[in-house]
């Protein structure tokens, strides 16, 4: 019965985003209640949860938070269990104020999904094929239970955004301030560094050798890594050692974004160039997933940019449209697959007290 929910929200949005992707994209008014559809069916769907039935992380963050609400500050900083300053700060504020941790979960889902679907909105992003591939590939089912992370991502999604408007100081800022909230921000920290580089054949040629290089080594590298930055993550998500289903999704989406934009991307100042650095970072991330699944979580602070690839892909593509439909039929199909086994066993009971709401009395 409950997953009927899910399944209904999953419809609500696609056939919204339909609506206005073919049919009234010209329409700045029909636009925006595309965006107000989205925004609401999924804001309200995440913030409404009852987090004790999804996974351990909210159990977790719960339990701390009452624990904050009775501790001094000096005894809330030792019982923070590993969570960032900038996390501790504001789990500390709130909880001192009297607010239930309820309300906190509320407020951070609003936040959440805002932070996503209005970047979205302002890069005529919220078509039906990266809807599918949003609710299908793990970001938003994520956020159910890793709200921490969650935090982080949506700041990062304002990085994103502020760099797209040259607000490049501000970025920084925001940046370390997801760094603050949770570590994991750091996957992002490679595009500060190469956004700004003009691109030549010389450095595709380099990529290619890179791709080689670190694909042979991928899971030496990623047990590199998890040392540097998490070593109590080395036996924790333990992968096969093989690449997945995932990682050849993103490798062809990459593929054919860099076939259809192989020209825009030696631009200075392109949209294209941008999204073709994330994809290439997310692409070189998502290798290492052989070695723990830690890195295919971390990966979703870029995989969350991925729908507006997707829109970069159908606006610009009129010469070969029916190629690029295709495919993305194929991907929102596969997406919306993954979402299903996404919920199966893991989410169905989120919404058990949906009928009265006794939940956030507490």
């Amino acid at each position: 019965m409950y997953s009927e929910i899910y399944d209904t929200a999953l419809m609500t949005v696609l056939v919204s985003s339909s609506i206005w992707f073919f049919f009234f994209r010209d329409s700045n008014r029909i636009g925006f209640l595309n965006f107000v559809v989205v925004f609401l069916t999924l804001g309200l769907l995440l913030a409404l949860r009852d987090y004790r039935y999804v996974g351990i992380d909210m159990i977790r963050y719960s339990l701390t938070y009452e624990q904050t609400a009775d501790s001094t500050f000096e005894e809330s900083f030792n019982i923070r269990e590993g969570a960032n300053f900038g996390y501790f700060i504001l789990n500390y504020i709130l909880a001192k104020s009297g607010i239930p941790f309820q309300s906190f979960v509320i407020w951070s889902s609003i936040f959440i999904v805002f932070s996503t679907i209005w970047v979205y909105y302002k890069n005529d992003a919220l078509n039906p094929f990266s809807i599918a591939a949003f609710m299908g590939l793990g970001v938003y089912t994520f956020d159910f239970s890793g709200m921490k992370q969650g935090l982080a991502m949506a700041v990062l999604m304002w990085c994103y955004y502020l760099l797209q408007k040259n607000h490049d100081k501000l970025s920084y800022i925001l940046f370390f301030v997801a760094l603050s909230i949770h570590p994991i921000a750091i996957i992002f920290a490679p595009y500060f560094f190469i956004n700004k580089v003009l691109i030549t054949q010389k450095h595709i040629v380099l990529l290619l050798i890179a791709f080689g290089i670190v694909f042979a080594f991928r899971v030496q590298i990623g047990l590199f890594l998890t040392l540097m930055f998490a070593d109590n993550y080395v036996d924790r998500y333990e992968s096969s050692g093989n690449v997945g289903g995932t990682f050849l999704l993103f490798l062809s989406l990459y593929v054919l974004y860099v076939f259809l934009f192989k020209k825009d991307i030696f631009e200075a100042e392109s949209h294209s160039k941008d999204l073709f650095l994330i994809l290439t970072i997310m692409v070189f991330v998502q290798m290492l997933s052989s070695f723990a699944y830690t890195f295919t979580r971390a990966n979703l602070c870029l995989v969350q940019l991925i729908p507006l690839a997707i829109a970069e892909m159908l606006d610009n593509s009129t010469n070969r449209k029916f190629m690029v439909l295709s495919y993305m039929i194929v991907f929102a199909f596969y997406s919306i697959k993954l979402y299903h086994i996404h919920l199966i066993g893991e989410f169905i009971d989120v919404y058990e007290s949906i009928c009265n709401f006794d939940y956030l009395k507490q």
